[in-house]
């Protein structure tokens, strides 16, 4: 159990003689890192705007170096303390989930030259120094520091450093690359077609007649539509794209997207870096800062071998491993419009997988989970790391496989492939055709009248909230800033489970109720930012009864101010969601206690083991 202890933390750091490269001396073993990392270390870069820091992390396992990059920034720009948050992007191949820790300095020596960095959890722990080894001394005397700070430094494992450290960061990776400055916005809107590209798990391995159409938006932003032919079906994602840093000329985006296809909740945000445009913006050349994607565009879904080889000349000047473009295959008249039968279930987005996962071995889902098994550090590496070259994303990709098991329901019991996952998607994504009708949503809601508590009187089933949860409640609290703090609650076993999120207004100008929930899930590892919809549908004039719904028709929710209403104001409400478009045979009541748990009645689940059961439709 954690240590309630108050941690001390390093007040008035010096950032600017905080940067340089730092060494691992040693840490606590965490699933994010190589089991056998050797020569462990980060790199910290003070960027333009003095606020934020650029993390580079580096370990090298089986003679091949692993990183990835992130940037640092205080929690609370107004305090003196060193508590910091480290963003990255995971997993490595396919940088698209955003995961923020923390990173607290608990001591720096007067020179800079060791430092003890933990997180409030007391689950990590590093030692770093400015040099490959410190003398045995200076370590037990850290080691002591982190012991009167919580820490059980029984689990410190030291980190072998060679003597020199590697030198360099790989090929390419130190050269600065030249963006496209003052783009004209307006002239790069349009249709591109993929001439070619380096092939990447976000698109189908067969996809052809593949493009992209960019239109600017009233904001400033852009509306991307990003298209693929693949074994005839059209398969399609729609994102927003905006300059990082509004003030400069560089042509550096971002292009933010809700995936996966079929349940998009989880935003992905990639880089979008124009390396080169023609004068007559009729061809382009598209990379990134870490040099893993790079596309090659153009107004026409053919172009001139010569002008080909010019743009390929120019990436591989850039740094770019050019042996990694593959040509995309164009139809001679490309498709018009929505082409195609449309695949609505995101198939291709699972296909794209179909050539790094061990299809051919079944893959044990409690090995992957530290909950569900008795070994918890190992089995859980066991899908992080463990193998090397091309089996390396085979058992990354199990990780998947499990979140995908979960997703869809697969018995814990069970051992599954991809395949088993892939034919469970089929069953799950079918839906009974949503209706047309434009939903009526409450307009002029009284914000601070609707705050308190609610009891779920009835709702869709759905995959995350247990199957058998009771006296299911929401209680909702405003904010000093206007946004809403959500606690929902449940029990189930007789323990008591619990989420808590903000909502906010979806367009802040609007007088419609419809407004944004976000969460960060899972509740035993929360890293992942989920946002769903909540629109007010109906509510009474004294705000006792209440209709939730959501665009797509697929989450509704009855909710009183009592654990039970009057069957007639029940069926009044059934006949509104029915008018709305709703399939009311899905409604279950929730069985509800009299008189209703209160506070936090009951033993909690700490570990989420709900959230997992509730997926596997338990």
């Amino acid at each position: 159990m954690a240590n309630n202890k108050e941690m001390r933390v390093v007040k008035g750091l010096d950032v600017e003689r905080y940067m340089g490269r730092w060494y691992e001396i040693a840490s606590f073993p965490s699933f994010f890192q190589p089991r056998d990392g050797a020569n462990t270390r980060a790199t910290y870069t003070l960027k333009e705007d003095k606020a934020t820091v650029h993390v580079l992390n580096e370990t090298w396992s089986g003679g091949k170096r692993d990183s990835i990059e992130g940037i640092a920034y205080k929690a609370d720009p107004k305090s003196d303390e060193a508590k910091l948050k480290v963003k990255f992007y995971v997993p490595p191949f396919l940088p698209i989930i955003p995961v923020v820790g923390n990173y607290w300095v608990l001591y720096v020596d007067p020179d800079y030259q060791v430092a003890l960095v933990g997180e409030p959890t007391r689950k990590s722990l590093w030692i770093l120094a400015r040099k490959t080894h410190i003398d045995d001394e200076i370590y037990n005397l850290v080691v002591e520091k982190a012991k009167e700070e919580g820490y059980d430094v029984t689990k410190l494992h030291k980190t072998p450093q060679s003597d020199p450290p590697p030198e360099g960061e790989g090929p390419n990776d130190n050269k600065e690359m030249e963006v496209v400055k003052g783009v004209d916005i307006k002239r790069y809107m349009g249709r591109w077609y993929e001439i070619a590209s380096f092939p990447s798990r976000n698109q189908p391995k067969n996809g052809v007649d593949t493009r992209a159409t960019y239109t600017l938006n009233e904001d400033g932003t852009v509306h991307v539509l990003n298209e693929t032919w693949s074994d005839g079906k059209r398969g399609s994602i729609e994102g927003t794209a905006y300059k990082v840093d509004p003030n400069s000329d560089e042509a550096k985006l971002k292009v933010k997207f809700y995936v996966p296809p079929f349940l998009p909740i989880i935003p992905v945000t990639g880089d979008y870096w124009v390396l080169y445009i023609d004068e007559d913006y009729q061809v382009a050349l598209v990379g990134q800062p870490s040099r893993n994607y790079l596309w090659i565009l153009s107004r026409k879904s053919q172009i001139d071998d010569e002008i080909f080889n010019e743009l390929v000349e120019r990436a591989k000047s850039e740094g770019y491993d050019v042996s990694k473009l593959h040509k995309t295959p164009h139809s001679d008249s490309p498709p018009e419009g929505e082409e195609g039968p449309k695949d609505t279930k995101g198939i291709w987005f699972y296909e794209l997988f179909y050539d790094c996962i061990w299809v051919e071995k079944e893959v044990q889902i409690d090995r992957c989970f530290p909950e569900l098994s008795p070994q918890n550090f190992d089995d859980f590496w066991c899908c992080q790391s463990g193998a090397r070259d091309k089996q390396v994303s085979k058992l990354r990709i199990e990780t998947y496989s499990k979140v995908a098991a979960l997703a869809f329901g697969v018995e814990q019991t069970k051992r599954i492939t991809f395949k088993t996952l892939f034919s469970r998607s089929l069953k799950t994504s079918k839906t009974p055709q949503m209706a047309n009708k434009e939903m009526e949503v409450v307009k002029g809601l009284d914000i601070k009248r609707y705050m308190g508590r609610w009891y779920e009187i009835a709702s869709f089933p759905s995959f995350f909230q247990p199957r058998n949860g009771v006296n299911t409640r929401a209680t909702y609290t405003l904010n000093e800033d206007g946004t809403v703090h959500v606690l929902n609650e449940t029990w189930s076993d007789g323990k008591r489970d619990s989420i808590e999120g903000t909502a906010y207004k979806a367009n802040p100008n609007s007088d419609e109720a419809k407004l944004k929930v976000k969460f960060y899930v899972p509740p035993f590892l929360p890293i992942i930012p989920v946002t769903g919809d909540y629109w007010v549908l109906f509510i009474d004039e004294d705000y006792q009864v209440a209709l939730i719904g959501q665009p797509t028709r697929k989450y509704l929710w009855i909710l009183a101010r009592r654990t039970h209403i009057d069957d007639e104001i029940y069926n009044q409400l059934v006949e509104k969601a029915k008018e709305e478009g709703y399939d009311v045979t899905k409604l279950h009541k929730t069985p509800q206690s009299n008189p209703p748990p209160e506070g936090e009645e009951g033993p909690k689940d700490t570990k989420g083991i709900w959230w997992i059961k509730s997926l596997f439709g338990k």
